[in-house]
């Protein structure tokens, strides 16, 4: 496991030699690559998974830890389409049609990470189905980060398409304080009633825009507001 985390790329000859120079300093002990190999498929990839979870947990949870800014975590997200390789195993995963004499789909994921701002830490990355949206993976993201950082102590930064009441008010029932850049075409009426460009707004809660609300407790408590107070 070590020497697949530090393991620089290089030809496998090298990286061995390397490696047990390293750890023991002595290069009697080297290992060949058919070895290497052998001990490798023992190794489940699940444990990389705890791993990086522990990680972060030590990270945030680290005497050491310097936020962001002020005292919040300060946390950018961004989603993208990927193709994967298209091998079986994938088409698998992901549930694509298996290849035919006149048909061949490669498998297609949407994938969505939440990093650090300052440090540049990957705290949650997600593959999902190709068909996914982006604000329900954000939800995901936050269910998987919950027990590792301060939710209340933590800012998530957004870029265009990822605005809507349904996120706001689930950021705001989980204490997290959000930025969203958002197209212009977005809440024209109560743009137009500022008086400056930054001022608390009251935002209308109507049909329109609670009918595209999914989570059933969220649009139960939507429906019970007339407005929602947020800052633009």
């Amino acid at each position: 496991v070590i020497f697949i985390l530090v393991n620089k790329g290089r030809s496998s000859v090298i990286e061995i030699e390397e490696y047990v120079e390293d750890r023991w300093g002595d290069e009697s002990k080297i290992i060949s690559k058919q070895a290497l190999s052998k001990q490798r498929l023992k190794i489940k990839p699940k444990i990389f998974k705890d791993m990086n979870i522990d990680f972060i947990k030590d990270v945030f949870n680290s005497s050491e830890f310097e936020h962001d800014f002020k005292d919040y975590t300060i946390l950018i997200v961004d989603g993208s389409d990927l193709q994967l390789p298209n091998i079986k195993i994938t088409k698998e995963e992901f549930n694509v049609a298996p290849d035919t004499m006149v048909y061949t789909q490669a498998p297609s994921v949407k994938a969505s990470m939440l990093i650090d701002a300052k440090y540049n830490l990957v705290v949650d990355a997600i593959l999902g189905d190709f068909k996914s949206n982006e604000r329900e993976l954000v939800k995901q993201h936050i269910s998987n980060i919950e027990d590792k950082i301060n939710l209340e102590k933590t800012m998530i930064i957004f870029d265009r398409g990822y605005i809507s009441l349904e996120l706001m008010l689930f950021l705001e029932n989980k204490g997290i304080k959000y930025l969203f850049r958002s197209n212009e075409r977005y809440y024209q009426n109560e743009i137009l009633t500022m008086k400056s460009r930054d001022e608390t707004v009251q935002l209308e809660i109507n049909t329109n825009r609670t009918q595209n609300i999914k989570d059933k407790n969220i649009k139960k408590q939507a429906l019970h507001l007339e407005y929602y107070q947020t800052r633009i």
